[in-house]
């Protein structure tokens, strides 16, 4: 079971599924999208909201409270704004972040680690993108082709072969 803070009111409950509704003072949906706009399956937990326990959806979330747990969202997209936190493990689609994360993110997708953004975790994702200024402490591995090559273990020898013929190394 959840707890969540919106304003000074402590509740009890589990927030999972798909979102079609605001949380928090914010109105309108995600950001660049006028007021009242907001697609089907969007929401955004504005600043101030409070969340502690799993917070599971599908379709896109702006995210701008702090978070004690983890987030599902293996179908979702996340945009973690500059004042979000989240105190533990991110799993999406596409994430594009310029909060807090103190913990790791899988994205199968694409990660965005914004200039603001300060990573405390490892990340593994398919594509990634890290503006100036973002700050990482952690490992990135980048998902790929099931015949994922790790050159920093190859030996040397074998990795100039590889490079000199162009074929994949073993």
């Amino acid at each position: 079971m959840a707890k969540f803070r919106i304003g000074n009111s402590l509740q009890k409950g589990k927030i999972a599924g798909a979102f079609n509704s605001t949380l928090g003072a914010a109105s309108g949906g995600l950001p660049g999208m006028e007021p009242g706009t907001q697609s089907p399956g969007s929401s955004r937990i504005a600043e101030g909201a409070y969340v502690r326990g799993e917070l599971a959806f599908s379709g896109d979330l702006y995210f701008s409270g702090k978070l004690e747990g983890s987030i599902e969202a293996q179908k979702g997209n996340l945009e973690l704004s500059g004042r979000g936190e989240v105190y533990g493990n991110v799993h999406c689609r596409v994430m594009d972040c310029y909060g807090q994360v103190f913990g790791n993110i899988e994205a199968e997708g694409k990660s965005i680690l914004r200039n603001n953004c300060k990573l405390i975790g490892d990340i593994v994702t398919q594509n990634l993108s890290i503006q100036n200024g973002a700050q990482i402490s952690g490992s990135c591995k980048m998902l790929g082709d099931k015949a994922d090559t790790d050159f920093f273990s190859m030996p040397i020898d074998t990795l100039r072969k590889h490079l000199k013929s162009g074929k994949p190394a073993k």
